[in-house]
């Protein structure tokens, strides 16, 4: 086969044995990459299109704006244009094409990243997500099953569970920054002296001209717990402490 003849050594004829479902399917399509037939195309579009569909549907539900339908086209489209890469094989520079697809599923992936006027990033995820998701659709569109089936149970793993194991980390960082709205910018010594006495380390403090107008004085602080593991205050701690001054209109976590 002429994908084993460029892709792999010249003593390997048969590019089967590095994906044992394609070994497996083999006997019932026999046919070159060149003229695969037309129901091993529907499949490979067909796991695409349910890879897309359930890792879009996770993100659905958490109201993410890359979510199920733009999982199913990510996917779906690399698939194609793998499948189109490898019949266009002898008449093209076909290396170009699967990575035009990723550099596309970039600028999308991008548009999911987006950055609050409380300076804090959402979408990283998601277009890590998006952009596995058409990596794994560039697998199935080459016809290597087993590398596409493994990445997405993996993906789905990652995406689905892994969430509350990161939160389980997060829970004992050291480091961390929060977004504090006071009332009167007179109130900010106050609040570090406060932190100070908590056995907070102030890193950094950056004062936010976006609410300039908003009658508050809102900053971004960066901070350091100090102390024994035992002893020294957690994130959550902390924003419970600080939303209890009376000064103090509203604090969260910048993550």
């Amino acid at each position: 086969m002429f994908l084993a003849q460029t892709i792999f050594p010249n003593d390997v004829q048969n590019p089967a044995i590095y994906d044992p479902i394609v070994q497996l399917l083999q006997r019932w399509t026999g046919a070159e990459f060149t003229t695969i037939p037309w129901w091993v195309i529907l499949i490979r579009l067909l796991l695409a299109f349910l890879v897309g569909g359930v890792l879009g549907a996770e993100r659905a539900t958490k109201s993410h704006a890359a979510g199920l339908r733009t999982y199913i086209l990510v996917s779906v489209a690399s698939c194609i244009c793998m499948l189109v890469n490898l019949m266009l094989f002898q008449r093209a520079d076909t290396a170009r094409i699967p990575a035009g697809v990723l550099t596309g599923i970039g600028f999308i992936g991008a548009g999911t990243i987006i950055t609050t006027s409380r300076h804090q990033i959402r979408g990283l995820t998601t277009a890590a997500a998006l952009w596995a998701c058409g990596c794994t659709g560039l697998a199935f569109g080459a016809g290597l099953y087993t590398i596409g089936l493994i990445a997405t149970i993996l993906i789905i793993f990652v995406v689905m569970f892994m969430h509350s194991i990161e939160g389980k980390l997060q829970k004992n960082v050291r480091m961390f920054d929060i977004h504090v709205e006071l009332k009167t910018r007179t109130d900010l010594q106050q609040l570090l002296t406060f932190l100070r006495e908590k056995n907070l380390e102030i890193k950094s403090v950056t004062y936010d001209p976006a609410y300039a107008n908003s009658g508050l004085s809102v900053y971004s602080l960066s901070l350091h717990s100090m102390g024994s593991k035992k002893e020294f205050l957690r994130e959550a701690q902390v924003l419970e402490l600080v939303n209890a001054l009376d000064y103090v209109n509203y604090c969260e976590a910048i993550i």
